[in-house]
C-alpha cells in the first residue's frame, strides 16, 4: 500500500506566484482560423477578435476555397492578418496543419468560425482571461 503524504498548505500557497504571472503574460499568443464561405460569421469573429485586451500577436487565417466575400473582407479590413488562400479547398485538418506549422505563437488557439464567434460572444474564449 503507498504511503499518503499530507502538506499543510497555506491557502496563500495556492496561488499562483508573481513569476509564473509573469511567464504567462510572456507567452506569445496566435489564433488559427480556417473558413469555407461564412464571411459573416468571419467579420464578427474578426471583430471580437480586434477588441481583445491584451491583443492577439497573431492571427493566422485560411480561406478554404471561398466563393463569398472572405477574401476581400481580409484584404480591406485586416491586412495585419496572416492570411492564405486555398483557391480549391484542401479540406480544414490540411490548412489547419499548415497554419500551425506557420504560426510563430508559445500558444497557438484553433477554432473554426462558427465555434469561436459563439465562444466568443459568450465570453468563454479563453485569451479573454490573460
Amino acid at each position: 500500500m503507498a504511503r499518503q503524504e499530507h502538506h499543510n498548505l497555506k491557502p496563500d500557497s495556492l496561488l499562483p506566484s508573481p513569476l509564473a504571472h509573469q511567464a504567462a503574460t510572456d507567452l506569445r499568443v496566435s489564433v488559427m482560423i480556417t473558413t469555407h464561405n461564412r464571411v459573416n460569421e468571419l467579420k464578427q469573429t474578426c471583430e471580437v477578435l480586434e477588441s481583445l485586451s491584451p491583443p492577439l500577436d497573431e492571427v493566422l487565417l485560411c480561406a478554404e476555397g471561398c466563393r463569398d466575400n472572405t477574401v476581400e473582407l481580409i484584404q480591406h479590413n485586416y491586412q495585419h492578418y496572416r492570411f492564405f488562400i486555398n483557391p480549391v479547398s484542401r479540406g480544414s485538418v490540411a490548412s489547419r496543419y499548415y497554419l500551425i506549422r506557420q504560426a510563430e505563437g508559445d500558444l497557438v488557439l484553433v477554432e473554426y468560425v462558427a465555434q469561436m464567434s459563439f465562444s466568443l460572444c459568450a465570453g468563454t474564449f479563453p485569451i479573454s482571461v490573460l
